[in-house]
């Protein structure tokens, strides 16, 4: 059987699939929840590093939170978390070759799902509170220009 054929025959089978459902099956929301719920009892969170990347994740958040007022922190903030998740597929593949010495199962696939939801995910939404903070900060800023500008004032900040 040629690529195209395996192919052609996968969609037809696919839209049959999609065509035989009907009404009664369960909704979108509760089969997503279900998938979650599949996750997170297949993964042992008992275990040492995965406790620790939770928790690094939620002193990042926190130190977010803290440093809300400083640019350049923030600024920091959102390079490191790009970074890691501009390395993510690296750290996969790194921890899938080395998953016997940390870990009691491989989590890390070729597709790096785990690494996605895990490891990424939470430096994503971090990254966006960054830059929407960011954002506030800037727009705070436009209107203090403003207001002195419409004063008649200087642009020169007053101590």
């Amino acid at each position: 059987m040629s690529v195209d054929e395996f192919l052609n025959r996968a969609l037809k089978d696919a839209s049959e699939a999609l065509k035989s459902k009907s009404s009664s099956d369960k909704n979108p929301w509760r089969e997503a929840l279900d998938v979650w719920r599949g996750f997170y009892a297949a993964v042992d969170w008992s275990e040492t590093w995965l406790r620790a990347l939770l928790v690094a994740h939620a002193a990042l958040f926190v130190v977010i939170i803290a440093t809300r007022r400083s640019e350049r922190t923030q600024g920091v903030l959102f390079c490191v978390c790009a970074a890691v998740v501009f390395a993510a597929e690296r750290i996969n593949a790194f921890a899938g070759a080395r998953w016997e010495s940390f870990s009691g199962q491989n989590y890390f696939d070729s597709r790096g799902r785990f690494t996605s939801v895990v490891l990424s995910t939470p430096l994503l939404i971090a990254a966006c509170v960054v830059l929407v903070n960011m954002l506030l900060i800037m727009t705070k800023l436009m209107v203090d220009v403003a207001q002195r500008r419409g004063r008649g004032g200087s642009l020169k900040k007053t101590q």
